[in-house]
């Protein structure tokens, strides 16, 4: 009786992501075609935003660490690289509960969210181990981000349509990577703090992860979660 259910169970499975596949995904479209959908152009709002902040923190961070603690360049490097790698170890963890509960949209506002309350914590404690702390925030924003966005376009894109949209999310958003180093020189160059510049980025930050959130409510990016979760019920 177990074995039967079992198959059933999976024989139903099955037949209802097939479904949920015909209704949400939109398939074999132009790549011209693509490059015109509304929601790839959504898409870029939260990639342009994390990749302003994200190169923001690259290109400063050692410079942010050191007027933080007030460390050598030696001392400098070796932090910076422990950040790098706490951040490079985040990533498989954040994937893999990104795809434990199906939850994209949710992960990437969560990253942008993180990265925006890092920005906060950098604009409002200068000079302390606070600062340190929003840093390694702002440092947490790309994993979390990155390991569920970049399955939001092939959620309605296939094959080529999925390239070219792709490609346009990627070269609107990485403009941005001008944009965030520059902003936060500039805004120190002049007033002598970064602080505004912070507020902006995580301004930046917010918009983006409200657009994520949002996303969520939209047909073709919720989870099926509760559908492996009925199967398993049966």
């Amino acid at each position: 009786m177990a074995k039967w259910r079992r198959v059933a169970s999976r024989a139903w499975l099955l037949h209802r992501l097939e479904r949920e596949g015909e209704q949400t995904v939109v398939a074999h479209i132009s790549p011209l075609r693509a490059l015109g959908n509304p929601l790839v152009w959504v898409l870029t709002v939260p990639y342009f935003a994390y990749y302003t902040l994200g190169l923001g923190y690259v290109l400063w961070a050692p410079t942010l660490v050191r007027d933080a603690l007030g460390t050598s360049y030696a001392a400098t490097g070796l932090i910076t690289g422990s950040i790098a790698l706490l951040a490079a170890l985040v990533y498989p963890i954040a994937a893999m509960a990104s795809d434990r509960w199906d939850e994209r949209c949710g992960f990437a506002a969560l990253g942008l969210a993180i990265g925006c309350a890092g920005c906060v914590g950098a604009a409002l404690f200068p000079h302390s181990l606070l600062r340190l702390a929003s840093i390694v925030g702002m440092a947490m924003c790309s994993p979390v981000f990155l390991a569920s966005f970049w399955c939001l376009p092939t959620k309605f894109l296939k094959g080529t349509s999925a390239a070219a949209g792709i490609a346009l999310i990627s070269a609107i958003g990485s403009s941005g990577g001008f944009f965030g180093p520059s902003i936060i020189g500039f805004v120190k160059q002049r007033t002598g703090s970064d602080a505004g510049a912070f507020i902006a980025l995580a301004g930046l930050a917010l918009i983006g992860g409200l657009v994520c959130a949002g996303l969520r409510q939209i047909a073709v990016f919720k989870s099926r979660r509760g559908v492996i979760g009925a199967a398993a019920a049966i």
